[in-house]
């Protein structure tokens, strides 16, 4: 790339992209180690140590209360299945190509709401 507004679309296209990834970094981090904490606890209890001496390891006063007692949280990803376009980065400001971004996005949210198990639902 010789150019130096191709290598700035492209910067910007990662940048957007890593953005979109980290985002979701700290929750699923969050969530990885609930499961890792769940699972020694089960395999604790499987071995016959009782849910007090569970409790005396795994309740620290002192710790605060990140992990403890708390459940994973559900993320629910909604996006279009495909690329919206509208350039490097979606920053191409195209009216109607923005419309049928928008159409996409409530497609997807449609189609995500309509296969929704009753368990599933988190939210009130």
């Amino acid at each position: 790339m010789t150019n130096l507004f191709a290598v700035l679309e492209k910067t910007i296209s990662i940048f957007i992209t890593d953005v979109g990834d980290n985002d979701l970094y700290l929750p699923n981090q969050y969530n990885a180690g609930l499961l890792y904490i769940s699972k020694v606890k089960e395999r604790m209890r499987s071995l016959g140590v009782s849910e007090s001496v569970i409790g005396q390891y795994f309740d620290i006063e002192d710790a605060g209360d990140l992990y403890q007692n708390k459940k994973p949280i559900k993320i629910h990803l909604i996006q279009p299945e495909n690329n919206l376009g509208g350039g490097p980065g979606g920053l191409v400001f195209d009216p109607a190509e923005m419309k049928n971004m928008l159409l996409q996005g409530q497609l997807a949210l449609q189609s995500y709401v309509a296969g929704i198990n009753t368990g599933d639902v988190d939210w009130a």
